[in-house]
């Protein structure tokens, strides 16, 4: 079986495994596959030789263009039917909401980050300045805040078809993005219905895009974007640090670093966010000490989700968090030594988006708290991935 064809079974398996937890098949099993087609797909990737096999089924811009434009109307005539029979509800679930008033704060010119008094008698705003002013603009228009969820998955697919120089879709990977807003849009509607995650994934996404543009500006904006809404990218940095300076020039990646410094400053003044840095770093400890403290109502998400949390014993939650937080901060130091001494083959770039995709196999699958909706950044980057493997081997062919 030619690689490609391989790797996009493996994505497959990893979407399939996600969104059939809403039928209910094993999930113990379904665990463990998502765990392995995870790790399976860049470990795919590091391992590949070149081939001259190559897709035989590809989209050109007219068909890519039309399979975009067919999706867009799909996704929308669906997300309105699940914006309708779902109403924003911090009883429900309280992200969108405390989103919804920090964006009415800021636009009042009052503390986006005082304590809600409306919501659970005073609820702390927890947010990273990027994460929810990205929903500024549907507050400024007076839409409902999760279009702006639409508009970054959609943004984030059509950066999937443009990440090389053509823009285009093989027959395989249009399934396999259709099979994810499927899985999004009839199977499992809680991304969309109340989280904010799809911010996060557009976010990745344009930075794995970034990457493989090798554009530094490009990759400062993406890079302050992701650690300001959500900073598990914050270890995986070294290893970009790292290639770019030996791989590139040290011009490279000065002005990358200077745009992204610049761009968090900005997000953090915009969000009146400075005085509030404790309060981000102290997330971590305030996530595993709330999850301790109240098992009746957390037992129920990790027996009902997939996540390796399932098969650890409650009181060794705390281990597993640990054990999370320990691979986030050496994944960059073992794939610096890897890339010394057995992968000096691979593009740079390619190379950080494998170790991008590891650490969100490791984050989302070692999570105490593992909601489904926090998995898809993760499928997303599958996408990507298979999307530049499916490059790399047409260019090789072609030779």
């Amino acid at each position: 079986m030619p690689t490609y064809r391989f790797l996009a079974l493996i994505v497959a398996l990893e979407i399939f495994s996600l969104f059939t937890l809403i039928i209910r098949l094993n999930t113990d099993i379904m665990a463990i596959l998502h765990f392995g087609a995870g790790l399976a797909i860049p470990l795919t990737c590091l391992f590949r030789t070149r081939s001259t096999n190559r897709p035989t089924y590809t989209l050109d811009a007219f068909w890519s263009s039309a399979f975009l434009l067919g999706l867009a109307l799909f996704a929308v005539e669906y997300f309105k039917e699940i914006v309708q029979n779902h109403p924003l509800d911090f009883r429900i679930a309280d992200m969108l909401p405390v989103i919804e008033i920090m964006n009415q704060r800021l636009l009042n010119m009052a503390d986006p980050y005082a304590p809600i008094s409306e919501i659970w008698s005073g609820i702390q705003p927890i947010y990273l300045p990027a994460l929810w002013m990205a929903f500024l603009p549907a507050e400024l228009v007076g839409m409902d805040l999760r279009w702006m969820s639409l508009v970054a998955s959609f943004a984030a697919t059509t950066l999937i078809a443009k990440t090389q120089s053509r823009f285009h879709f093989d027959i395989q990977l249009a399934i396999l993005v259709l099979l994810v807003w499927c899985g999004m849009l009839l199977l499992d509607t809680r991304f969309f219905s109340m989280s904010q995650e799809a911010i996060v994934l557009f976010y990745y996404i344009f930075l794995a895009w970034a990457l493989i543009q090798k554009n530094p500006v490009l990759i400062g904006i993406a890079v302050s974007l992701c650690l300001l809404s959500r900073y598990i990218l914050a270890p995986w940095i070294l290893l970009l640090a790292y290639l770019t300076w030996h791989k590139e020039n040290r011009r490279f990646l000065v002005i990358g670093g200077i745009t992204s410094i610049s761009v968090v400053v900005i997000l953090l003044s915009m969000g009146q966010a400075w005085g509030y840095i404790p309060l981000f770093i102290d997330l971590q400890q305030h996530y595993i000490e709330s999850v301790m403290s109240d098992p009746s109502n957390y037992r129920p998400l990790i027996k009902d989700s997939i996540g390796m949390a399932r098969f650890v014993p409650y009181e060794g939650l705390v281990n597993l968090h640990k054990t999370s937080l320990l691979l986030s901060v050496a994944l960059p130091f073992i794939m610096i030594g890897l890339r010394r001494w057995l992968f000096t083959h691979l593009k740079w770039n390619h190379y950080v988006l494998i170790a991008l995709k590891l650490s969100f196999v490791f984050y989302a699958n070692l999570l105490v708290m593992p909601y489904i909706y926090l998995f898809v950044p993760s499928v997303f980057l599958s996408l990507m991935i298979y999307k530049v493997f499916i490059a790399d081997q047409t260019v090789a062919a072609a030779r």
